[in-house]
């Protein structure tokens, strides 16, 4: 896989510094912006998202904040663009089904998914859909919609450690056709993420050899995912046949976490 993006992702999206040639309050937008970066290269992400809240409107809409504020949600979540890519080196899935390879990926790390849903959020409003944003910019979202749906089912399917952090198998009793087990919400936003990877599949052809695991078992998803799959979480989540396809597929091992079966 190329590695030359990794550069650019660390510096735009993971907080770059940021100097300013005139002094500024403490509770300007500049000020603001400036600490909110320094608190996310330090892990503080929270921080930082706490300072973007106070800033103008006018303020955040500009190309270069807006960058950085989904950098902050990223973070948020758990996602660090620099680290999670580790895990792609090699090709491989290591023999698991790709689910469970996301799933694994988010093992004993601390996750929040509502973050990289509201970082997916903002990125659709830098380009709604792959044609409207610039390569760089798909290729964070490709990653991102990967990570969201590695979280979404370790926050949901492996929390039975001692830390409640994962294990890297799926909890005991878990049934992806359960609404106990894995919520409406949690399996359209796993079908979201799905929908993205479809809609920047031309990035992963540019990213990963076509002869690697990742990559074909990333093209046979999108096609038993097909039209049930899309990048708007709350259509899928009104339409029980896309959720049933959906929970399905987290529920049987070729593609899912379980060796369950279909739901009926």
């Amino acid at each position: 896989m190329k590695r030359v993006f990794v550069i650019f992702f660390i510096f735009v999206f993971a907080g770059c510094s940021n100097i300013f040639q005139a002094p500024s309050k403490k509770d300007s937008d500049e000020a603001l912006f400036e600490d909110a970066i320094k608190y996310q290269n330090s892990g503080d992400c929270t921080s930082a998202l706490a300072n973007f809240a106070k800033m103008s409107a006018d303020f955040l809409a500009r190309t270069d904040v807006k960058s950085s504020w989904i950098g902050a949600y990223a973070c948020d979540c758990g996602f660090r663009f620099d680290t999670y890519i580790s895990s792609f080196n090699s090709g491989s899935t290591g023999g698991s089904a790709i689910l469970l390879f996301l799933m694994n990926s988010w093992t004993q790390k601390a996750v929040k998914p509502a973050s990289c849903t509201a970082a997916e959020t903002k990125m659709k409003e830098v380009g709604a859909a792959a044609i409207n944003r610039t390569s760089d910019q798909n290729l964070f979202m490709l990653f991102l919609a990967m990570a969201k749906i590695g979280v979404y089912l370790r926050d949901n399917a492996d929390r039975d450690s001692t830390d409640s952090l994962g294990d890297g198998t799926a909890d005991a009793g878990f049934d992806g056709c359960s609404s106990t087990s894995i919520s409406d919400n949690a399996v359209a936003e796993i079908g979201s993420g799905l929908g993205q990877i479809i809609d920047n599949f031309a990035t992963i052809t540019a990213i990963l050899s076509n002869s690697n695991d990742i990559y074909s078992s990333l093209d046979a998803l999108q096609t038993a995912c097909g039209s049930n799959c899309s990048t708007d979480a709350s259509a899928i989540k009104a339409d029980a046949a896309k959720l049933k396809v959906l929970r399905s597929i987290i529920n049987t091992n070729t593609y899912g976490i379980i060796s369950g079966v279909p739901c009926p």
